[in-house]
């Protein structure tokens, strides 16, 4: 463990227990305090030299006994154990949380079909306990602060714990809202737009084959546009054409222009071969909740400030703790499930192909930035052309297509808004296909006929998106 992971769970603990513990040893202070001065009482009580009344030498005494029920300190020292065994207790309940979120992602590590199985009960159960957590922790530092106020300052409003319950409410309001939402719809944008099968006949009929060949499912919808990947989901793709349901092929426009239309069919093989066997479910009903979740843990971050940011510190903290857990299963089993999908890809093409799609796509990707900005920084003036971003970056792989382009490629990974890959390295080690033997045709960015020719409406995609990012930019604005 290194010295950031140890900082890192010893500030979860402090958000799971600083309350509580914090809560048992105030109450079990003012109970030591009440038993000392009722010990000083009965001292001085009872004269010098005379015996100290059975069943009265200490407030224990006093309060096991039959009448205690009748004495006031007792019904104080009752109130103290209670609220030091309940604080106690949402401390234990917290720590066994944690031990089961750990032992739940042990368990996932170890089979896949256990992440499936246990991901979304797991965060059913932990938004529940948490929730609860936020009430029982409100409650122990509301009551501590009232005491402390009383105790120093007896003429104060005490205002803080109405302020702090307050806070709690909108934490127990936030935390469920937040990961149902997730659980319920999670959306995936792409900055693009649909294509029907009359807009690119020759894209639809390539897809489908490709699904068909692998015995896939084919998608519902297609989407261009000006992202730098390919991906299929299940998810709601919203985009700035309007919303996508159903199973959404997304495919990259300006990496189009630099594939040939055999290495454009390997990568959607590769993304149609996660939605065939096994792997269907998972693309279906894990990773939409999975990247689902990280978003709504984002979003509860950022959901409040003052007391109802501090009553969602515990929420924060156990979240993190339950998504980082699964996420170290998912990225192992993620490592597989992409291999396998690699293999859709030589099925439906061939090793060779696949792998100089993939060098061609971590090779030119990190162009994409710098064309974006080139795009988003021209001042167009009212009548002239916007510049196309995807010719654009056609233009800059052009240019930057020689050895240097590949310079420590074999470690990078590709992006991806649902799922997570393994390295440039592992991918071609599990093809068998090495860097330096398709590195020349890797390069050759410029195809005779670019797989852009299968999106005959692909440029005025491309050219109202790009319009999109020259906007805020243009002459008079």
């Amino acid at each position: 463990m290194t010295a950031s992971d140890a900082s890192r769970y010893l500030r979860l603990l402090a958000c799971v227990l600083a309350v509580p513990l914090v809560g048992a040893g105030i109450a079990m202070t003012l109970r030591w305090h009440a038993a000392g001065l009722f010990a000083g009482d009965i001292a001085a009580s009872v004269a010098p030299g005379d015996p100290v009344p059975s069943g009265m030498a200490t407030l224990a005494d006093l309060c096991a006994g039959d009448d205690a029920g009748s004495y006031a300190a007792c019904d104080a020292d009752a109130g103290y154990r209670i609220f030091a065994a309940a604080s106690l207790a949402a401390g234990g309940g917290g720590l066994v949380l944690l031990g089961g979120i750990a032992l739940a992602g042990a368990a996932a590590r170890r089979d896949r079909l256990r992440l499936l199985a246990l991901f979304r009960p797991g965060l059913y159960v932990t938004a529940a306990v948490v929730t609860g957590l936020i009430v029982i922790h409100a409650l122990i530092a509301t009551v501590v602060l009232i005491g402390g106020v009383k105790a120093i300052a007896p003429g104060v409003p005490l205002i803080f714990g109405g302020a702090i319950l307050a806070g709690a409410l909108a934490g127990i309001r936030a935390v469920p809202r937040a990961v149902f939402g997730a659980v319920r719809e999670a959306r995936v944008f792409a900055f693009g737009g649909p294509v029907t099968r009359q807009d690119a006949p020759d894209l639809w009929r390539q897809v489908e084959a490709t699904a068909a060949r692998l015995g896939a499912l084919p998608p519902d919808g297609i989407v261009v546009g000006l992202d730098i990947n390919f991906f299929v989901t299940d998810a709601p793709v919203v985009t700035p054409n309007g919303p996508c349901q159903g199973r959404t092929l997304f495919c990259s426009l300006p990496l189009a222009r630099i594939l040939t239309v055999d290495e454009f069919t390997a990568i959607v093989a590769h993304e149609l071969g996660h939605f065939r066997g096994e792997d269907t479910r998972f693309s279906e009903r894990f990773y939409p909740i999975y990247r689902g979740t990280a978003g709504a843990i984002y979003g509860l971050a950022a959901s409040g400030d003052g007391l109802r940011r501090l009553a969602l510190l515990p929420a924060l903290a156990i979240f993190g703790f339950f998504f980082e857990r699964f996420a170290v299963a998912e990225r192992r089993h993620s490592r597989e499930r992409e291999l396998v999908a690699d293999r859709a890809s030589v099925e439906a093409t061939s090793a060779r192909i696949a792998a100089m799609a993939l060098v061609k796509v971590h090779a030119c990707a990190p162009l994409w930035p710098g064309v974006l900005d080139e795009t988003a920084n021209t001042i167009v003036r009212d009548g002239e052309p916007v510049p196309n971003a995807s010719a654009l970056f056609a233009a800059a792989a052009a240019r930057a297509a020689g050895p240097a382009l590949l310079d420590g490629i074999l470690a990078t990974h590709t992006e991806h808004p649902t799922d997570t890959h393994p390295s440039l390295a592992v991918r071609l080690e599990a093809l068998g296909v090495g860097l330096p033997e398709i590195a020349a045709e890797a390069l050759q960015v410029g195809p005779a006929t670019p797989a852009s020719s299968l999106v005959p409406i692909g440029v005025r995609h491309e050219e109202a998106l790009s319009m999109v990012v020259v906007a805020p930019r243009r002459e008079g604005r």
